[in-house]
């Protein structure tokens, strides 16, 4: 793995905003701490095993492969359902949620430096 792997990767997740040069200097450095705090590693800035790791998951089978498509609009319609029609297919609110775990911080639209790593769709 290349310094230049880390920063892209870095930035893809909204964690790095400096140039993609391959040289780790403290906005590299910074980042990675960043990445560390976020997923409960070690912050210590340096790239190892465990943060690589978490960096760059190794694909799940039989979901990494066959990841769906977006909904296709039939003749029909689409295929999700209208707002008035929500609660008949999905049930009652605040029944049958899960909680889903991020596999990478996500950002509010309104507090970009607020992470979210898991939410109730």
């Amino acid at each position: 793995m290349t310094v230049t792997d880390i920063q892209r990767r870095l930035a893809e997740l909204g964690i790095y905003a400096g140039a993609i040069d391959g040289k780790s200097g403290p906005l590299t450095v910074a980042a990675i701490r960043a990445f560390q705090r976020i997923h409960g590693l070690k912050a210590d800035g340096i790239a190892g095993p465990k943060t690589q790791a978490e960096l760059f998951p190794a694909p799940v089978p039989g979901r990494d492969e066959d990841a769906p498509e977006a909904p296709i609009l039939q003749d029909h319609g689409p295929l999700w359902p209208r707002q008035k029609d929500v609660e008949k297919v999905f049930g009652p609110v605040g029944q049958n949620q899960t909680m889903l775990h991020l596999p990478y911080p996500m950002r509010l639209a309104w507090d970009l430096r607020q992470p979210v790593l898991k939410f109730h769709p």
